[in-house]
């Protein structure tokens, strides 16, 4: 069958529930309903057949697809950032938090990501006695780790929530195979130019072009200046 275009007094409900129960910006969510259903649509008229080895045939061509959630990508970075943050501070003792540890952590993060200073440079800027002191400090593989696990916590969720408005079980499955695969490949991709940019042996001032630099300065600037 072909699956109908949904109606476009209907899209706007399903947008005006999702934005009281996700706080999302309802035209927003009514643009990606409309992107999701125009996709839903050429799946039903034009199923993949099955693939007799066993893999799951795709959903959507990986390009389209792609496009879609490059759109996800850059908002669900930024929240899964300020959640990390957040937590981060939140996990300081209160006579940490009299010592300004979580101002020596926002420092000494922009000192590091946004201006290329290395470890052993920032320790005396933040008054920490040496750059051993800054790495526990900034613990930037479990960050970035923890970073990735948000991501995708809340990519699957919004693109997920979203596409469950169609009910079409198939569909979805395949679906959330074809996100699981773009996850992977982007944040793989994502945390890699990040660690290769701190590892660089000659940091150069200003020298953080990574995608994951240039999203945490950003909310970095916001913090500073809302301090």
């Amino acid at each position: 069958r072909t699956y109908p275009a949904p109606d476009p007094q209907h899209l706007r409900q399903m947008s005006r529930e999702m934005t009281l129960l996700r706080g999302l910006n309802s035209e927003d969510v009514l643009d990606k309903l409309g992107q999701l259903s125009i996709l839903f649509r050429r799946y039903s008229s034009d199923k993949p057949n099955p693939d007799p080895g066993g893999k799951v045939p795709k959903l959507f061509p990986d390009n389209e697809l792609n496009k879609l959630l490059d759109q996800y990508c850059i908002p669900c970075l930024e929240e899964a950032f300020q959640v990390v943050l957040k937590r981060r501070i939140a996990s300081f003792s209160e006579r940490e938090l009299k010592r300004k540890k979580d101002q020596k952590l926002l420092h000494a993060l922009h000192l590091f990501h946004c201006e290329g200073l290395s470890l052993g440079k920032i320790a005396p800027i933040i008054h920490c006695y040496d750059q051993p002191a800054v790495s526990r400090l900034l613990i930037l593989k479990t960050f970035r780790a923890d970073v990735r696990i948000e991501t995708i916590k809340r990519l699957k969720v919004s693109v997920l929530e979203l596409a469950s408005a169609f009910r079409d079980p198939e569909a979805l499955k395949q679906l959330e195979h074809q996100v699981n695969v773009y996850l992977e490949n982007y944040l793989t991709d994502l945390i890699q130019s990040a660690e290769k940019e701190a590892y660089t042996s000659k940091r150069i001032a200003c020298q953080t072009d990574s995608l994951f630099s240039q999203i945490l300065c950003q909310i970095l600037k916001h913090w500073r200046q809302d301090s």
